[in-house]
């Protein structure tokens, strides 16, 4: 069986099969030209919190040591929010390819709804929770 043989629970499971089923759209690749911080005030009215918990947790994982294989743990503190901000705001807005990994963070965690704003309030969120 796959899922004994990936390590993941039922509950892990169910979170991808939702995770998928929510985002059965054409793939998005991360963009190469930067997006513009514009309307950066603009926000959808969530918290970070909210935020990362309908967008991000799938992928992430809710202790933000990544749900998936190939994943970055966001409480290595060496490793991606070790960066400036800058870089993390301009890796959220556009997207990531990890070097190495299968895995590509779509821009806005592949959710195009959100506003700079609002990915500047789940950084922050992920600043003070990991």
């Amino acid at each position: 069986h796959m899922r004994m043989r990936a390590g993941l629970t039922g509950q892990d499971t169910r979170d991808i099969l939702s995770f998928l089923q929510a985002s059965n759209n054409t793939p998005t690749k991360p963009s190469n030209r930067n997006a513009s911080i514009t309307n950066a005030n603009v926000t959808s009215g969530l918290t970070g919190e909210q935020i990362y918990t309908q967008t991000c947790i799938a992928c992430h994982g809710d202790d933000g040591k990544g749900a998936l294989p190939g994943t970055p743990n966001l409480t290595d503190k060496h490793g991606r929010l070790s960066k400036t901000d800058d870089e993390l705001m301009h890796s959220l807005l556009n997207g990531l390819q990890s070097p190495g990994s299968p895995m590509a963070m779509p821009a806005k965690g592949g959710n195009s709804e959100l506003a700079a704003g609002d990915l500047k309030m789940v950084l922050e969120y992920l600043r003070k929770t990991f």
